[in-house]
């Protein structure tokens, strides 16, 4: 299937956006980690780091190619025949979304718990 040129500019054009908030909200946790000053504040922001950036994985529908499409109704998406439905329980993207969000509390409970690291 070819492309259809609109679409594509417009996914680029809101993944290249998406791409500039990440970027935004990783350069700031990178620069609180440059400045702790202890491996507590460290693991602190690299959690947030972590969740955050799994938070803003691009599967909205401002970043899939089929859902950009305004003439088609959800019915007629290629891909949903395929996935199921995106809004389906059982869909691939609901099996995606419900693994991001158990990997997101696993980091959550376990990456870092408060603990102090002392030598």
């Amino acid at each position: 299937m070819k492309a259809d040129a609109m679409l594509k500019e417009k996914l680029v054009k809101n993944l290249r956006e998406w791409l500039e908030k990440v970027n935004e909200k990783m350069n700031y946790y990178i620069d609180k980690i440059e400045i702790s000053e202890t491996v507590e504040e460290i693991m602190r922001c690299k959690k947030y780091i972590l969740i955050d950036y799994l938070q803003n994985v691009p599967l909205k529908a401002s970043t899939c190619y089929f859902c950009l499409d305004d003439n088609k109704e959800c019915e007629d998406c290629i891909y949903g025949k395929l996935h199921g439905y995106c809004h389906e329980p059982f869909s691939d993207y609901q099996l995606i979304r419900e693994k991001l969000a158990s990997l997101i509390d696993i980091i959550n409970e376990k990456y870092y718990k408060g603990e102090i690291y002392e030598k």
